[in-house]
């Protein structure tokens, strides 16, 4: 679904695709980064697609074995609790209750997980040509406020 450009929803959405993209290029700097990056996203969308009971704490076997079901290698898997405290880092899941190993998908980190799947969609051009329409704006005003001082400047010598 598309939010119209008008609501902070949406403007939310655009600042997490960008973090997206950021965190995909910076992922690629390591094998771990990568995958450990790729599980999260995994843990994100299984979050959205299939974790009903949103106020339910997920412990860390809970989050090894969606792991599992992602079809990533139990050599992988073993970093699950590393995925749990890169989405708490990254503010898209809290320890709940406060100080336990069990964690909570925030609101941004379901946002992230839209952000995600969309990124993944059709969804993805309407991202990118706003975000160049916004480049083209902000480059117009600039020549524009540049002509308007050379006509000053030329009215004044």
């Amino acid at each position: 679904m598309i939010d119209t450009p008008v609501t902070k929803k949406f403007f939310k959405k655009l600042e997490l695709y960008l973090e997206l993209k950021r965190q995909n290029k910076r992922s690629k700097k390591s094998e771990r980064g990568r995958m450990t990056w790729e599980m999260e996203k995994s843990f994100l969308l299984w979050a959205i697609r299939g974790h009903w009971y949103m106020g339910t704490p997920l412990d860390f076997d809970r989050v090894k074995k969606v792991l599992n079901e992602a079809d990533f290698s139990s050599n992988w898997t073993k970093y699950s609790n590393q995925v749990m405290q890169n989405l708490v880092f990254k503010k898209f899941a809290c320890y709940y209750p406060e100080g336990s190993k069990s964690i909570q998908i925030t609101n941004e980190g379901f946002l992230m997980a839209e952000t995600i799947e969309e990124a993944n969609s059709k969804m993805e051009y309407f991202y990118v040509l706003f975000i160049l329409s916004i480049w083209l704006i902000v480059i117009w005003g600039f020549l524009e406020v540049l002509n308007k001082i050379i006509m000053v400047l030329k009215n004044i010598f």
